[in-house]
């Protein structure tokens, strides 16, 4: 077996039994699952999504003057006192 040739195609999936595993061609890993597992596909991208919708909100919005609001204490009190809450 050429073992240069694994490399960047074939990734270690286990140490301890010397497991290399790669993607079917041309498939993206979400992709791959969709094909095997649809549910746990679905679940991955809503995951994935909640995740990256929260990284935008803390790292993005709050740098772009119309995507946050600045609350005082009171107004955030009330916020909160009214059911709003962090994304995730």
């Amino acid at each position: 077996m050429d073992i240069k040739s694994l490399i960047g195609t074939y990734f270690q999936t286990s140490s301890r039994y010397r497991i290399v595993a790669r993607l079917p061609p041309g498939l993206t890993g979400i992709q791959a699952m969709e094909q095997v597992d649809p549910d746990t596909a679905n679940q991955i991208r809503k995951r994935i999504e909640k995740m990256t919708t929260d990284g935008f909100l803390r790292m993005y919005a709050t740098n772009m003057e119309d995507l946050h609001l600045c609350l005082t204490p009171e107004e955030f009190a009330e916020y909160k006192k009214l059911g709003g809450g962090v994304y995730l």
